[in-house]
């Protein structure tokens, strides 16, 4: 066992524990983190994409392209009648007479065809075994004739911490009372995109039997994804079971509801749901 994280007397931190290290806190894939321009690439001409600040890390190595700057990559002459994709990689190297290290980009030339051309292959290397080549593709650059067409991006953006914890943290919102309902009770809470509704709702006046009545609404930002209509619980004030009802979420959260009996006032609603936004 080795120490890291403290002093021996004399430098003994390696790149390679620095990478095992991050590693262990962002995964073992590639990511772009959360800086700068997030690595946005920009097509400039048929022949150059710029490539804004940002940074990434790719098997715990840490490479970027330094805030208020940009990098320049050259590209490769499209052909006439042809398809082509290709790829630029953050391609890392470690000399191994100087055992210095570094990343830049480089463009793999795929092979052009008349339809439906392949992504072109690359070396896929082990940092922690101590491969001297590890390339990380980042963007495609898909050609149609001598024009390209697309610049795809091939990583994700890592979240930071903040934007977790918040994700991670329980939200409450409530509904606006409105339309022919009332609220008794109510627990609307949001949780890592998981909404929960528990309320219990009350009618203000009469209705006729499995007919569709307005009843207030809750916030756009949690209302499902597509209409999503929840089973009911409907009892009398006394809690006595009268039937089954339905309450319908619409995507801009309005809310409304039927029951498959005609119903007094008072008669309660009550919805239990959960669902994924």
């Amino acid at each position: 066992m080795k120490i890291v994280s403290g002093r021996t007397g004399s430098p003994h931190v390696t790149s390679q524990q620095f990478r095992q290290m991050l590693e262990g806190i962002l995964g073992q894939d590639s990511y772009i983190l959360t800086s700068g321009e997030n690595l946005k690439p920009e097509l400039s001409s048929n022949n150059l994409l710029k490539i804004r600040s940002g940074m990434m890390c790719h098997h715990g190595c840490i490479s970027c392209v330094e805030i208020g700057t940009y990098d320049e990559v050259t590209l490769t002459n499209g052909s006439h009648g042809m398809q082509r994709i290709d790829l630029v990689v953050n391609r890392y190297t470690r000399n191994t007479e100087t055992e210095v290290e570094k990343c830049e980009w480089k463009v793999i030339t795929g092979t052009a065809k008349a339809s439906s051309p392949a992504v072109p292959t690359y070396t896929k290397g082990n940092l922690q075994e101590g491969d001297l080549v590890d390339e990380c593709p980042v963007f495609e650059i898909h050609y149609n004739g001598i024009n390209v067409t697309e610049v795809k991006s091939l990583l994700s953006v890592a979240g930071s911490l903040a934007e977790l914890n918040g994700k991670l943290e329980e939200k409450r919102y409530s509904i606006s009372q409105g339309g022919s309902l009332a609220i008794r009770n109510q627990r609307i809470t949001k949780k890592n995109n998981r909404v929960s509704i528990e309320a219990g709702l009350y009618t203000t006046g009469l209705g006729n039997a499995n007919t569709r009545y307005n009843g207030g609404s809750i916030p756009a930002e949690i209302a499902p994804p597509g209409s999503g209509a929840f089973p009911a619980i409907v009892t009398k004030d006394n809690w006595t079971l009268i039937g089954i009802g339905c309450v319908i979420i619409e995507t801009n959260g309005a809310i409304t509801y039927q029951i498959n009996s005609p119903f007094q006032k008072d008669t309660y609603i009550w919805l239990d749901v959960s669902y994924d936004l």
